[in-house]
């Protein structure tokens, strides 16, 4: 599909506003983003990008004249400028052509869901909340008691803040999750009846998360599950209680942690992963696919399978 920009910008002005860090602009700086498109609809005016070197990309797609490209770096950009003006395309070299893209997608289109700040009128907010002037909370939203919510959060319809719930600055939680829900503590009294623990405490997110629709996390029991700055949770995730995950995590759909996991910094969990309780997951590590974690998991380890195994260590070269 080819998505039109709200308006048509120069690559040049759109290379200054993403900025120059680990990218170069080696020609076309004047021809102008109307839109944005696959490398397979590729047409000019409009932006698109590559993993590979731009030799490979044009050998392996049919690049049409006027196209904006940002691709893979090569040790010779002389070539590349060569090879761009003898194509008409407008290019752009990074290290990380994906990352710059998306750069650039959020300079052509913004916060799409970006929402602005109030309270709809259709949700229901306890009067001890603290909700700041900044926030934007959507429809059929309730806020329990005692929650605070920072700084320009955004809150998505349907989601429920359970009380003493603290969401920092500049989070979006999506539709219809739940955040400081009770979980299942139990145990069984003289007749056999299951007895539910009553949980204490709450959930603490830190700031710059995005917790996806309909995911669940659960209340500390007697102290605070809590999410990192930075980090981001898929849809469908279940978080249990007393957990804490290390800052700029990513937690991919599906995924079940249970209760009082810690998971270090900069991990990497693949959907439908489940933890089981009280287990360790050592900084930059990632679990793959599927897999179910039943043993500690060292810093830096790349764990697959289930029960998860350590396929090998992550590194500079594999992270």
């Amino acid at each position: 599909m080819i998505f039109d920009t709200p308006n048509t910008i120069s690559f040049a002005e759109l290379f200054a506003q993403v900025g120059a860090q680990d990218a170069k602009l080696l020609h076309g700086g004047e021809i102008g983003i109307r839109g944005v498109c696959p490398l397979s609809l590729s047409q000019a005016g409009l932006f698109s990008f590559s993993n590979a070197k731009l030799r490979a990309t044009l050998e392996r797609n049919d690049i049409k004249s006027g196209t904006a490209l940002v691709v893979k770096e090569s040790h010779t950009t002389a070539e590349d400028a060569k090879l761009a003006q003898q194509h008409g395309i407008a290019l752009i070299v990074a290290t990380n052509p994906r990352r710059w893209f998306f750069q650039g997608i959020r300079v052509l289109f913004g916060d799409l869901e970006k929402a602005a700040p109030g309270i709809h009128e259709m949700s229901v907010i306890s009067a001890s909340a603290s909700i700041a002037e900044t926030a934007s909370i959507g429809p059929f939203v309730t806020i329990g008691d005692g929650a605070i919510i920072g700084d320009n959060v955004q809150i998505q319809h349907g989601v429920f803040i359970g009380r003493n719930c603290q969401i920092g600055s500049d989070t979006l939680i999506r539709a219809n999750s739940v955040i400081g829900v009770a979980g299942q503590a139990v145990e069984r009294d003289s007749s056999d009846q299951q007895i539910l623990l009553p949980h204490l405490g709450h959930v603490s997110i830190g700031a710059h998360v995005i917790i996806g629709s309909g995911s669940v996390i659960v209340s500390g029991s007697m102290e605070e599950t809590l999410i990192g700055d930075g980090c981001m949770i898929g849809n469908q995730v279940n978080i249990g209680h007393n957990c804490k995950i290390g800052e700029h995590c990513f937690i991919a759909p599906q995924t079940v942690i249970a209760g009082s996991v810690k998971i270090g910094r900069r991990c990497w969990v693949a959907p439908g992963v489940k933890i089981l309780n009280k287990l360790r997951v050592g900084e930059n590590s990632m679990i793959g696919l599927g897999s179910t974690v039943t043993k500690h998991v060292k810093a830096d380890s790349y764990m697959f399978g289930s029960p998860a195994v350590q396929m090998r260590k992550i590194n500079k070269y594999n992270r």
